[in-house]
Formats: C-alpha cells, structure tokens, sequence
C-alpha cells in the first residue's frame, strides 16, 4: 500500500476504533463491562476480530450465514467485555 491508502485505512479504522472504545467506557463507568480492560486494547482487539471476520465472508468469499454470523459476534463481543445485564450481577446470556 502507498502511504496515502495507508493513512486513509488507519484514519477509517480509528473512527470505529474511537467509537468502540468510547462505548467500553461508557459500559464500564455504568458497571456493565470489565472495568479491568483496558478499553482501548479491547476496542482494537474485537475491532480486528470483525474486520478479519469481513475479510473471510467479502475477499475470501466463505458461504456464511451473514446474519448469524453478526449475531455470534455480538455476543462474542458481549462475553468478552464481560457485559452484565442492567440491575443484576448476572452476565448478558446472549
């Protein structure tokens, strides 16, 4: 990639990187996620988890369930945060 697509990419990616790291935050302040991960880190790791995942359904053309498949990364992202369910001390099930 010239240097140009490169910045291009991380600029895109950095949005939804901010996004998702902002919305951990906000979980954790509320008491709903993990407040012991870091949520930049996090934000990055399960942000690289669906860009491989959009990797494998669009340029590797795996025949997935695309709605099953978002489903199942909700919910990996919602275990992996350790996600609660308001007004309880139990996780989200999903």
């Amino acid at each position: 990639l010239d240097d140009n697509l490169r910045s291009l990419l991380l600029e895109v990616r950095e949005f939804y990187v901010g996004r998702s790291e902002e919305g951990i935050r906000r979980l954790q302040a509320a008491g709903l996620a993990n407040p012991d991960l870091d949520p930049r880190l996090t934000a990055i790791a399960l942000g690289g988890m669906v860009e491989q995942v959009a990797v494998i359904i669009d340029e590797l053309r795996e025949p997935l369930d695309t709605e099953k498949m978002v489903d199942h990364l909700s919910r990996l992202w919602a275990s992996a945060i350790g996600l609660r369910i308001p007004g309880t001390n139990a996780q989200n099930p999903a």
